[in-house]
Order: structure tokens, then sequence, then C-alpha cells
């Protein structure tokens, strides 16, 4: 089913069973450790797809990026002499992703300058913090937003999105990246966790509480 497919339609004893806290970073037994479970190799941003290409929303402090000047709003056109234009978001962060201490070059539009820059950084280890996703019921709808310290994808904290549904338990956001989330449930049939866009680069969270909907 693609994202712009009508939605289906998702009981509300089903969505009832999705609402909670999802971690996506650490453990909550180990929020202060850094590992290779919360950690990838990459340019260390936090890009969204715009018009013509990858808008870096957040170059991460001491981050490969931050060292070479790269700037929020600088918009990535080219990743290794491919055009960004008409990527999806999995597609760039796969780009953008690799082995730590390989390189990768991509080109840049910045506001007030008329010549695109052109950047080559190496990829390092990314360490990621705590990042939890908070679900909900509103008007029918699955609602999530950000509740860590860092958006993820179309997520902001105190900006809560509703997802139509593509089954019964994947939903998708109708903007921004087409963020996709898929739920899991352990062997006894309860829901023990979710899957951000379902995938070679897709990001597991753990169900951590129960909310009311």
């Amino acid at each position: 089913m693609h994202c712009r497919d009508p939605p289906v339609t998702v009981s509300a004893e089903v969505l009832a069973d999705y609402v909670g806290k999802y971690d996506f970073g650490m453990s909550s037994s180990s929020r202060d450790k850094r590992s290779a479970a919360n950690s990838y190799a990459g340019i260390g941003a936090d890009i969204e797809l715009a018009e013509g290409g990858a808008r870096v929303r957040h170059p991460f402090e001491n981050s490969p990026v931050a060292g070479a000047g790269l700037k929020v709003g600088d918009l990535i056109t080219d990743i290794d002499d491919v055009p960004v234009k008409g990527l999806m978001i999995n597609q760039v962060m796969g780009k953008l992703r690799g082995v730590v201490n390989s390189r990768v070059r991509f080109k840049i539009a910045r506001n007030g300058q008329d010549n695109p820059i052109e950047i080559a950084v190496t990829r390092a280890a990314i360490y990621v913090p705590a990042v939890e996703l908070q679900v909900r019921i509103d008007g029918g709808k699955l609602v999530v937003e950000t509740t860590g310290p860092w958006p993820v994808l179309d997520f902001e904290k105190g900006k809560p999105v509703a997802m139509p549904a593509m089954s019964d338990n994947e939903f998708y956001v109708d903007s921004g990246d087409h963020t996709r989330i898929s739920f899991t449930r352990d062997a006894a049939g309860k829901v023990s966790g979710a899957v951000l866009n379902p995938g070679p680069w897709e990001q597991k969270g753990v169900l951590i509480g129960k909310r009311p909907s």
C-alpha cells in the first residue's frame, strides 16, 4: 500500500493497544552508557526532505559535518555525485551512513550564496541519546510525538502528528518524510515494540510504559 492510498479503518480496540511510550534509544537501565547498540557511522546531522534535496535541521555537536562547517538550513543537493532530489528519506540516510573512517562527498546549496558548496567528510561513530516516542489516540486517530531530547524524522516534541493507518499495525505520516511506524507483538500477542520505517534502515523501539488514550 502506498502512503497516498486511502487510509484503512482500524478499530478503537486495536488502536488502544498501541498507546504508550516507546524507547528508540538505550534501554532504561543503561541510559548513561554509550555502545554500538545506540550508535551508527555517519555524518552527524538531523535532516529532512525538502524541495530539491535534503535540508539540514541540526548538525550534531562535535560531528564530522559540524567540523566541516555545515549549517542549519543548508540544502544537500548531491551525495557522491548522485542527486538527492527524488530520493526517499531512507535512501538519503543510506547514502550518508556507511563505515567508520570512510569518506562521503556532497554538494550544498546555502542561502545567500550563488554557487554550490562542495564538502567531503569522514564518517564517524555517531552516538544517539535516548529518543522516546509517545503514542496516543486523539479523534479516533493514532497521534505520535517525540518526548526525548531530539526530533525523530517527522516527529518533534510538542508537535503531535496524526498518522493514518496503512493496515491494522502499520501507520504513516501523510506529509514531510512520510515516516511509517509499525507495531510488534510478543509471543503472548501483546504489543511490545514499534519499528520506524520498516526495512534496511529501520529503527526499533521498545514499549516502556502504557499511557491513557
